[in-house]
């Protein structure tokens, strides 16, 4: 009977498990236009004011996926500023607390806000600075400076990464003032983001695994029950 139990209590934490992993969804798919209001409601970390200087200052950082697309994607909302920022994500590909071994990533992603649109390059390099591709190039991913200047998304593929779906990493983030600009301060996003996007094998793999979860359950239960007729 106890083992019986074991086995209960093991199938209903399987099922419990996969539907821990399920985020909550926002009311429609990640866009990369310079339109924000696909970010409501995506997981997401916030960072004191006051630890940068005007234009590094950032206050939130998003991440999220799209069902069933190998991507992974990011926004960053800082205080606003008209000036140019150079965003840094660090990424700890094992999970092993250490950001700079070939197997890790880390990408560049330049953001400088115009007048009526803003300029945006993506560029990814391992983790010892080797160059590997560059992903966008002069696109609009953010908000000009009539806009405010606040809030910059990108995307980065999953195999420029080295990753699959369900991968734990880590991110750090660091936002830097334009390189010419003297006397500014970095912001430091104070503890990395440990993230697994499991969202990303697409809601239909996910499914199929909690029906099988239940399944199991059901016929465990029914062998329960005959066990003890």
């Amino acid at each position: 009977m106890k083992k019986n139990r074991w086995r209960w209590s093991l199938a209903l934490a399987l099922a419990l498990s996969t539907l821990t992993i399920l985020p909550v969804r926002a009311a429609g798919l990640i866009v990369l236009d310079s339109l924000f209001n696909d970010w409501a409601g995506q997981a997401y970390v916030t960072d004191p004011t006051g630890d940068g200087s005007q234009g590094t200052d950032f206050t939130k950082f998003y991440f999220a996926t799209n069902p069933g697309v190998s991507t992974l994607f990011f926004m960053l909302e800082r205080l606003p500023s008209d000036q140019q920022i150079i965003i840094w994500q660090s990424f700890d590909m094992n999970n092993n607390g250490i950001f700079n071994e070939p197997t890790d990533r880390l990408v560049k992603v330049t953001y400088d806000p115009k007048n009526n649109n803003s300029k945006v390059d993506v560029t990814v390099y391992t983790g010892t600075n080797q160059f590997i591709a560059q992903i966008a190039n002069n696109v609009d991913y953010g908000e000009s400076e009539r806009e405010g200047g606040e809030k910059v998304e990108w995307g980065v593929p999953m195999g420029l990464l080295g990753m699959t779906p369900g991968q734990t990493i880590n991110i750090g983030l660091t936002v830097d003032p334009e390189e010419n600009e003297n006397g500014a301060i970095s912001d430091v996003l104070d503890t990395p983001v440990q993230w697994s996007p499991a969202s990303a094998l697409g809601w239909g793999l996910l499914g199929a695994i909690l029906l099988a979860a239940v399944i199991w359950m059901a016929r465990l239960r029914q062998r329960q029950d005959k066990m003890r007729a």
